[in-house]
């Protein structure tokens, strides 16, 4: 639900689960491998990517692993100069005037759920003020904290 009532312009609703019924590219005369170039070809490059590595190696021995594995991964010059987090910084994923399936406000879902669990999840997104703000908050990670209330 929260996906469909994500505004349709932003990257956050286009991505849902599926099953090998659903995500069938025959039935949209797609061919699977052409698409797949296709995006590889337009995205993928080292300059949008990030890496994490924890280890109990020493740094030089981590680095050493990362560059062996990772250095061949080419660098896309279309995409080079475009940080991904600015590409959509325009467009926000809610509010009350975003395109949706769903309207994100000032409506009641109804919903009938698909199996007997009794748990609810919150979720709202984090606005910052400035990029201080922003960065104060990359370190606590507040976006990555799930609270789960179980009835």
């Amino acid at each position: 639900m929260e996906k469909s009532r994500a505004n349709s312009d932003h990257p956050y609703s286009k991505f849902y689960t599926g099953n090998k019924q659903t995500l069938d590219p025959t039935k949209k005369d797609l061919n699977l491998r052409e698409e797949l170039i296709k995006f590889w070809g337009t995205y993928y490059s080292a300059s949008q990517m990030s890496l994490a590595l924890v280890g109990p190696q020493p740094l030089n021995k981590l680095k050493k692993m990362v560059t062996d594995a990772f250095s061949e991964i080419p660098n896309n010059p279309k995409r080079s100069n475009i940080k991904p987090e600015e590409a959509w910084s325009k467009t926000i994923p809610f509010g009350s005037n975003v395109k949706s399936i769903i309207p994100g406000q000032g409506y009641v879902l109804e919903i009938v759920p698909v199996a007997d669990l009794r748990s609810v999840t919150l979720t709202w997104p984090i606005i910052y003020s400035d990029e201080r703000d922003k960065s104060n908050q990359s370190l606590i990670k507040p976006a990555c904290t799930y609270h789960h209330f179980y009835l």
